[in-house]
């Protein structure tokens, strides 16, 4: 087994919790580089309390992490 087929087989188990909000937060995430949930909610015309707990959802998946504060406000990447 190569080191490629190793990680198509991790990412394959992570992409089944990638589904819904959490994918659309996900790729928001990507797209829009660092923010905080309120700033990437209006990014993305979505409501801040459905963003809110999708990024809680990648951090807790290891596929977002918190890099900061702005105020009082976790800034994720």
């Amino acid at each position: 087994m190569k080191p490629e087929d190793i990680r198509n087989a991790a990412w394959a188990d992570v992409q089944r919790w990638l589904e819904g909000d959490r994918v659309a937060v996900y790729d928001g995430l990507r797209a829009h580089g660092r923010n905080t949930t309120r700033g990437l909610a209006e990014k993305m015309g979505m409501d801040p309390f459905s963003v809110r707990p999708r990024v809680t959802e990648l951090v807790q998946l290891g596929l977002a992490r918190l890099v900061g504060k702005d105020g009082r406000e976790g800034v994720y990447e």
